[in-house]
């Protein structure tokens, strides 16, 4: 009854913020609505509220992301919001174009970003943040584009940490980034999402 009372609750507020009647300027404020997107049981319905939203809907993850930089909030939190992100059903929207939107949105919020990049590097993340980094740069590197992908040399920087991880799950991912660079930084004009296994 109490998770049922809880999740009426989360339903509430993110009407509340989706609808500009509240917005999100502390880190209390950041978690409950991250905890508000990631209670909702259908990720797809769960998008296109936010996107409904306009501006209101992508800004408020920004704002969230932002207002609590600390490792445990990296680890927690936005781990758990970038969790999420990864339902398959999410990237079979539009040809991924939501997704796609999601995450630039995502890394645009130069604070956030950089601080899950740093502690990335420093090797401060748990496991599972670590995978969620990984995850959201190989998506990254999959968006169709003319031009040169402005993550290539993020990947490069990171693609070794990435395999040398124990972890099977974060040292696939990095094989697949590492198979996706490949790719990229040659004269191949298959994109990455046509070559068998990089597909995540």
């Amino acid at each position: 009854m109490a998770s049922s009372a809880r999740t009426v609750k989360l339903n509430k507020y993110l009407e509340t913020v989706l609808s500009g009647k509240e917005t999100v300027l502390n880190a209390v404020q950041s978690k409950q609505f991250i905890d508000a997107i990631c209670a909702q049981q259908s990720p797809t319905v769960c998008i296109d509220r936010l996107f409904a939203a306009g501006n209101r809907g992508l800004g408020a993850i920004q704002a969230a992301l932002r207002t609590d930089l600390s490792l445990a909030f990296l680890d927690g939190h936005a781990s758990d919001l970038l969790a999420y992100l990864q339902a398959p059903e999410i990237k079979s929207i539009s040809g991924g174009s939501y997704l796609h939107k999601t995450l630039k949105a995502i890394v645009e919020e130069p604070f956030f970003w950089n601080a899950l990049i740093g502690a990335f590097k420093d090797k401060h993340l748990s496991p599972r943040a670590q995978k969620c980094f990984g995850w959201v740069l190989l998506q990254l590197l999959l968006i169709p584009s003319d031009a040169v992908s402005p993550h290539l040399s993020l990947a490069e920087e990171v693609e070794p940490l990435l395999l040398s991880s124990r972890h099977l799950d974060i040292h696939e991912i990095g094989s697949r980034i590492q198979n996706t660079i490949a790719i990229l930084s040659g004269n191949c004009s298959i994109m990455p999402t046509q070559i068998s296994g990089l597909e995540p």
